[in-house]
C-alpha cells in the first residue's frame, strides 16, 4: 500500500463535513430508543439504558489505517470514505436476551419508514445458546472470546424521510 496520508486526510475531511447531520441523526435514535413507549414503558421496561458516540478523529485516522493494510489496492478516496460505517453509534443496553425480541420487531418496522438497513443485522456472542438463539431469527450470527453478547443495526435516515 502506498502512503495512506491522503486517504486519512480525505476521510478525516469528509468526516467534519458530515459531522453535525451525524449527529443530529445520532440524536434522533437515541431519542427514538429512549422514548418508545413498547420499550421502555412500565413496569417491566425492554430497555435498560442507552448511550451514544460520535467517532474520535484520533481513532478514525487508525481505522482508516488499519482498513489499508487489509485491503489488497488502493480505494479512490471517497469509495474509502464510505466504507467507514460507524462513524457514529448508539448503544441499547438490554438486561435479558428475550427483551431483544420486542427491540427487533419494533427496530424492524421503523427500518421500514425512515432508516435504512446498510446490511443485515449481526450478533456477536461467546455463549453457544445465544448463538442459537438469534440464529432461530434469522439473525447472522458470529461466536466470539469477548465474554459479553452485542448485536449490531448499521443503519443510515432513508433519502426521503
Amino acid at each position: 500500500m502506498t502512503n495512506a496520508e491522503p486517504l486519512i486526510q480525505h476521510c478525516l475531511q469528509r468526516f467534519t463535513e458530515v459531522n453535525h447531520e451525524l449527529s443530529i441523526f445520532m440524536t434522533t435514535v437515541r431519542t427514538w430508543f429512549e422514548t418508545h413507549p413498547r420499550l421502555v414503558g412500565h413496569p417491566h421496561p425492554v430497555i435498560h439504558s442507552v448511550k451514544s458516540r460520535i467517532k474520535d478523529p484520533g481513532h478514525l485516522t487508525e481505522k482508516v489505517a488499519r482498513k489499508l493494510a487489509d485491503l489488497a489496492a488502493e480505494p479512490a478516496p471517497e469509495e474509502m470514505f464510505r466504507r467507514l460505517t460507524d462513524l457514529s453509534g448508539v448503544r441499547v443496553l438490554l438486561l435479558h436476551q428475550y427483551q431483544f425480541i420486542a427491540l427487533h420487531a419494533e427496530f424492524l418496522k421503523k427500518t421500514k419508514n425512515d432508516w435504512h438497513l446498510v446490511e443485515p443485522p449481526k450478533a456477536y456472542t461467546w455463549d453457544p445458546e445465544s448463538a442459537e438463539f438469534f440464529k432461530k431469527l434469522d439473525i447472522n450470527t458470529e461466536l466470539k472470546e469477548s465474554h459479553y453478547t452485542s448485536l449490531h443495526y448499521v443503519i443510515r435516515p432513508k433519502a426521503e424521510s
